[in-house]
């Protein structure tokens, strides 16, 4: 049995070379819990998708008995992680303007990701952030 287990959106996209990338994996050893940021090609830029998988899964982290201590890192060598992925910000302010939405998914970016930010601030659990090349020092779940 292996200690060491991953999203199975990973494990699949490794047997089934179609099947898309997550950009959050999520890792669990021990009694420790992992976060590896998977867009190393964009320098691990946080979008909204990355945001919505991370923040549930930290909640529910923070409130296991199991979990001990939460620990995040950056895929790849180049960064941690550069901040906001601030073209998919623009492309969300894009699709609002030719489409007439209710929910400004673009302000909602920066919504979430403070309230992302908030939480990790305030973990009852350890955040551990594996910082290695580029990190930015705003926007940036450290």
């Amino acid at each position: 049995m292996s200690l060491v287990t991953s999203n199975a959106k990973t494990e699949l996209a490794k047997v089934f070379p179609g099947t898309p990338e997550v950009d959050v994996i999520h890792r669990r050893i021990l009694g420790s819990r992992m976060f590896i940021l998977n867009k190393p090609d964009k320098l691990n830029a946080l979008d909204l998708s990355m945001i919505r998988n991370m923040t549930p899964q930290l909640q529910a982290w923070n409130e296991s008995d199991l979990c001990k201590v939460i620990i995040i890192k950056g895929a790849g060598n180049k960064a941690f992680c550069s901040g906001g992925d601030v073209t998919s910000v623009v492309r969300l302010a894009e699709q609002e303007k030719a489409e007439t939405t209710e929910e400004g998914n673009a302000l909602r970016f920066f919504e979430e990701e403070y309230q992302l930010n908030h939480l990790i601030a305030t973990l009852d659990k350890p955040y551990v952030a594996l910082l290695n090349g580029i990190t930015s020092t705003v926007s940036q779940p450290a």
